[in-house]
């Protein structure tokens, strides 16, 4: 139990770090996210929600996996530039790893509107960045995908979704 709370506040520090780091500067060194992302694929190994076994973390994991490396492919295709980063691909495969793959669909629809939302209110969140030597607009995403990985697994541990939908 100890090792859970430690696990979850040490998730959640590297989480608020990474937030403040890519809203700051819309980059964010590779270990903090690596840890992240591993962080939270053990913790849903270790500590499985209701109704999941650890195996279901590694297969959210690696649906997480590909999701994100289909939506680099796509974002490099449709605009010429690698815009969806590492940090991206890896954030997914986390929140896949801490979720589970039954509630990853779920998770992505709120990533999704998460990250509309930050285009929305694209005043204070949006930028002109050079990527590739292109200069684009460009949001933080990282933020949606922590924050939703975060409220769904709240909603999880609460009992309010159910972590194998067919159970």
């Amino acid at each position: 139990m100890v090792l859970q709370y430690v696990l979850l506040a040490t998730i959640l520090l590297l989480a608020i770090f990474i937030v403040a780091e890519d809203f700051r500067k819309l980059e964010i060194a590779a270990i903090p996210v690596l840890m992240l992302s591993l962080l939270m694929i053990a913790h849903g190994y270790l500590f499985p929600l209701s109704g999941l076994a650890p195996h279901h973390a590694l297969a959210g994991a690696a649906v997480g996996l590909a999701m994100g490396t289909m939506a680099r492919g796509y974002t490099h295709l449709r605009t010429g530039v690698a815009a969806f980063g590492g940090a991206d691909i890896a954030l997914i495969a986390g929140a896949g790893g801490l979720v589970g793959p039954f509630l990853f669909g779920p998770w992505l629809f709120l990533a999704a509107l998460s990250g509309a939302a930050l285009i929305l209110a694209s005043p204070i969140f949006l930028r002109r960045h050079d990527i590739d030597g292109k200069t684009l607009d460009v949001a933080p995403f990282c933020p949606a995908l922590i924050l939703s990985a975060g409220l769904i697994f709240a909603l999880a541990e609460a009992g309010v979704l159910a972590g194998n939908i067919f159970a």
